[in-house]
């Protein structure tokens, strides 16, 4: 989102100015920490179906980031991980610094946050050299009734087909 005119008392906006960056409003460029703000603002949105500062018409929503006036998550989500609110609340800061410093640092701690690494991922992430592991770890008697299990199992479908098949006449 960006101001179409440079005046920083404009009220024309390019954008949606429930998720525009506070310094957008004071007559900014569109650069990464306002795009991080406006994920952020998403994040927010989709957590608590709010947004952090609001007004009902631009000039409003102008006054409320010059007064930094707005909710925080905590407030409105008390139940959520410290470590989400965490994400959300730098990604949302008012002043650009304090924000991620690129998309990549964000998803970065959102994937931390979200514990990326749980044990499900862990275990859909297994590999042959992983099954070969186990499998030497197992030794050579549980291969072996594995082996027969899967000769047996073959066996028995080759059996059920040939029972299944009509005669020739």
């Amino acid at each position: 989102a960006q101001a179409i005119a440079r005046d920083p008392e404009a009220t024309a906006f390019s954008g949606t100015p429930l998720f525009m960056a506070p310094e957008l409003f004071a007559g900014g460029d569109a650069r990464v920490p306002t795009d991080i703000y406006s994920l952020g603002v998403l994040l927010f949105f989709l957590l608590t179906g709010t947004v952090p500062v609001d007004g009902n018409t631009v000039a409003a929503l102008k006054a409320a980031h010059a007064q930094r006036t707005r909710k925080r998550l905590r407030d409105v989500r008390a139940d959520l991980p410290d470590a989400i609110v965490h994400v959300v609340e730098r990604a949302t800061a008012h002043d650009p610094a304090e924000r991620y410093p690129t998309m990549g640092a964000l998803e970065h701690a959102l994937a931390a946050a979200a514990g990326r690494l749980s044990a499900s991922a862990a275990a859909s992430r297994l590999n042959w050299a992983d099954l070969r592991q186990v499998a030497r770890a197992a030794g050579w008697k549980s291969a072996l009734l594995l082996l027969t299990m899967l000769v047996l199992g073959a066996l028995a479908a080759a059996a059920i087909f040939r029972w299944q098949r009509p005669a020739a006449p």
